[in-house]
Protein backbone atom coordinates (compact mmCIF):
# COMPACT_ATOMS: atom_id res chain seq x y z
CA UNK A 1 0.00 0.00 0.00
CA UNK A 2 2.18 2.94 -1.13
CA UNK A 3 0.39 6.45 -0.01
CA UNK A 4 1.11 9.09 -2.36
CA UNK A 5 -0.81 12.32 0.41
CA UNK A 6 0.90 13.99 2.83
CA UNK A 7 -0.89 13.67 6.26
CA UNK A 8 -1.05 14.67 10.47
CA UNK A 9 -2.69 12.49 12.92
CA UNK A 10 -3.22 14.70 15.87
CA UNK A 11 -4.93 12.76 19.23
CA UNK A 12 -5.90 14.49 22.15
CA UNK A 13 -7.97 12.73 25.46
CA UNK A 14 -11.45 12.54 23.50
CA UNK A 15 -10.23 12.10 19.70
CA UNK A 16 -7.91 11.20 16.98
CA UNK A 17 -7.90 13.37 13.83
CA UNK A 18 -6.27 12.32 10.93
CA UNK A 19 -6.02 15.49 8.01
CA UNK A 20 -5.15 14.26 4.78
CA UNK A 21 -3.83 17.03 2.10
CA UNK A 22 -4.20 17.08 -1.66
CA UNK A 23 -1.19 16.72 -3.52
CA UNK A 24 -2.61 19.79 -5.50
CA UNK A 25 -5.09 22.17 -5.12
CA UNK A 26 -7.64 20.23 -7.86
CA UNK A 27 -6.71 16.68 -6.69
CA UNK A 28 -9.49 14.50 -5.50
CA UNK A 29 -8.47 13.08 -2.47
CA UNK A 30 -11.09 9.35 -2.79
CA UNK A 31 -12.02 7.41 -0.18
CA UNK A 32 -9.46 4.37 -1.03
CA UNK A 33 -6.69 7.19 0.00
CA UNK A 34 -8.54 7.76 2.88
CA UNK A 35 -9.09 4.33 4.27
CA UNK A 36 -5.66 2.95 3.16
CA UNK A 37 -4.44 6.31 5.86
CA UNK A 38 -6.96 4.65 8.48
CA UNK A 39 -5.89 1.32 7.68
CA UNK A 40 -1.88 1.90 8.29
CA UNK A 41 -2.30 3.43 11.57
CA UNK A 42 -5.96 2.67 13.27
CA UNK A 43 -7.09 -0.72 11.26
CA UNK A 44 -9.09 -1.73 14.29
CA UNK A 45 -11.19 1.71 14.70
CA UNK A 46 -13.47 3.01 13.18
CA UNK A 47 -13.53 6.54 11.99
CA UNK A 48 -15.89 9.47 10.38
CA UNK A 49 -15.96 12.08 7.78
CA UNK A 50 -18.65 15.36 8.77
CA UNK A 51 -20.25 16.95 6.15
CA UNK A 52 -21.29 20.09 7.92
CA UNK A 53 -24.34 22.26 7.15
CA UNK A 54 -23.44 25.29 4.45
CA UNK A 55 -22.97 27.89 7.04
CA UNK A 56 -20.68 26.26 8.44
CA UNK A 57 -18.31 24.96 6.25
CA UNK A 58 -14.73 25.93 6.05
CA UNK A 59 -13.28 25.29 2.91
CA UNK A 60 -9.36 26.86 2.44
CA UNK A 61 -7.37 23.61 1.48
CA UNK A 62 -7.55 20.54 -0.38
CA UNK A 63 -7.71 18.59 2.86
CA UNK A 64 -10.21 15.48 3.87
CA UNK A 65 -10.71 15.17 7.70
CA UNK A 66 -11.36 11.52 9.79
CA UNK A 67 -12.39 11.75 13.41
CA UNK A 68 -12.58 9.00 16.09
CA UNK A 69 -13.95 9.81 19.72
CA UNK A 70 -12.27 7.60 21.87
CA UNK A 71 -15.45 7.22 24.05
CA UNK A 72 -17.14 5.14 21.59
CA UNK A 73 -19.53 8.11 20.41
CA UNK A 74 -18.17 7.45 16.59
CA UNK A 75 -21.22 7.04 14.66
CA UNK A 76 -22.04 3.59 13.23
CA UNK A 77 -24.86 3.67 10.05
CA UNK A 78 -25.56 0.30 8.55
CA UNK A 79 -27.64 -0.32 5.46
CA UNK A 80 -29.17 -2.75 7.09
CA UNK A 81 -30.49 -0.58 10.18
CA UNK A 82 -32.41 1.25 7.88
CA UNK A 83 -36.18 0.73 7.52
CA UNK A 84 -37.51 0.75 4.85
CA UNK A 85 -41.59 1.44 4.83
CA UNK A 86 -44.00 2.23 2.27
CA UNK A 87 -43.56 5.83 3.04
CA UNK A 88 -40.23 6.26 2.66
CA UNK A 89 -38.84 8.81 0.53
CA UNK A 90 -36.03 7.50 -2.55
CA UNK A 91 -34.71 10.35 -4.63
CA UNK A 92 -32.20 9.35 -7.15
CA UNK A 93 -30.56 12.34 -8.77
CA UNK A 94 -28.62 11.34 -12.25
CA UNK A 95 -25.58 13.08 -12.58
CA UNK A 96 -24.94 16.25 -14.13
Amino acid sequence: MKINHSYLITETPNLLYICVKGNTPEENIGWETLQNIKDKHFSDKDFFEIFPPKKSVINRANERHLWHMKDGSTPKPRFEDLEWKDNTKITFYEKN
